[in-house]
């Protein structure tokens, strides 16, 4: 018979509990028609265990870009989706990324569960709109609005995200529509040689 250590269960369970914490159960829970394996959403969490928020749509100013107000304190906060990097407002299908992400956050309650803070001090987040199990962050690569930001998304569920602009592309979605669509940070670093 295997030994545990002094320390195993008691570890264990307090490993369990943790997990526990970090992704509830109500977050699990799978969208109707969904499988797992492919649903990323439902475990969409703050990497360092921050605490979710709440906000309101203020101004967006790409489809991966914008600012908020938060209820509990009325403070204004600049976020960033995690994970996922749109077109810039004035490239390619820029302003078409915004106008979706402006049509899925305006007038709702925003979760926003923070996974970083990138160097312009906006928060990093992945951000659920009220009532839906999918963050905007999956629904804009769903949609063709942005790209899989394989650099930066290192949770567990980016691998689903990438499936999703996967997905995307055979489906010719959005900015799928194109050839060869260029991403933001190429677009970025052309623009900056021709100046």
């Amino acid at each position: 018979m295997t030994r545990l250590p002094r320390f195993g269960l008691p570890l264990a369970a307090a490993l369990l509990a943790l997990l526990s914490w970090i992704f509830p159960a109500s977050d699990r829970a799978e969208p109707a028609g969904r499988a797992s394996s492919s649903s990323p959403a439902s475990s969409s969490q703050p990497l360092s265990g921050s605490a979710r928020w709440q906000a309101r749509l203020l101004h967006a100013a790409d489809g991966d870009s914008f600012t908020v107000r938060r209820v509990d304190s009325g403070q204004k906060q600049e976020l960033r989706l995690y994970g996922v990097d749109a077109p810039e407002s004035d490239q390619a299908y820029g302003q078409a990324s915004r106008r979706n992400l402006l049509g899925m956050a305006k007038g709702k309650i925003l979760t926003v569960a923070p996974m970083d803070e990138d160097q312009y001090g906006r928060v990093v987040a992945v951000v659920f709109a009220e009532g839906e199990d999918t963050s905007l962050n999956e629904r804009q690569l769903e949609q063709g609005m942005a790209w899989y930001y394989e650099y930066f998304c290192r949770a567990p569920f980016c691998e689903g995200w990438k499936a999703r602009e996967r997905q995307a592309r055979e489906r010719r979605a959005g900015l799928w529509r194109d050839d060869q669509p260029l991403p933001p940070r190429q677009w970025r670093q052309q623009k900056s040689r021709r100046r």
